[in-house]
């Protein structure tokens, strides 16, 4: 080791004890720094989750996609509470996937409590269409007629008596 002069000694020693010290006092503390660190950490993203959430309710403050889409069928439903329609029929134009089953459950739901069968053997069927030009074939395929267009997809068609 190299002989340091007196006065650098002095400082050497003085750096080197208050490092010592600075090590003691963050090894004492680290549990605490590192809480504090994770606290101030998770404080942070829980007030950008807040933030994002209150947006997110702002801008649903118009119509979700069911009250939408219930929105769409009031008039039939009024309509079907004044014939005494307990069960309608249901036919759509859209492919038998996950949207045609969330069609189907949406139907049934906004037109509660009457009975939605997927089927066309009742006397009244209920049209939900995404193309609103696809009624004139499903009309002519199923043997349907037309009993009134509530528009914005939703018709109300009958069986076509033989």
């Amino acid at each position: 080791m190299i002989a340091l002069p007196g006065r650098l000694r002095k400082a050497h020693h003085f750096v080197r004890h208050k490092v010592n010290t600075m090590i003691q006092i963050f090894r004492r503390f680290r549990s605490h720094i590192a809480a504090s660190l994770l606290a101030a950490y998770s404080l942070y993203h829980a007030q950008a989750m807040v933030r994002s959430s209150v947006q997110n309710f702002e801008d649903t403050a118009g119509l979700d996609a069911i009250s939408a889409f219930d929105g769409r069928f009031s008039q039939l439903r009024e309509q079907l509470l004044q014939y005494g329609c307990r069960e309608v029929g249901y036919v759509t134009d859209d492919p038998e996937d996950a949207d045609w089953f969330t069609g189907y459950s949406r139907t049934q739901y906004a037109l509660a409590p009457r009975v939605v069968d997927d089927s066309t053997e009742q006397a009244l069927i209920v049209a939900n269409l995404r193309d609103q030009s696809s009624i004139v074939s499903i009309m002519r395929n199923r043997h349907l007629s037309l009993v009134m267009d509530y528009g914005n997809g939703v018709v109300l068609l009958s069986r076509q008596i033989h």
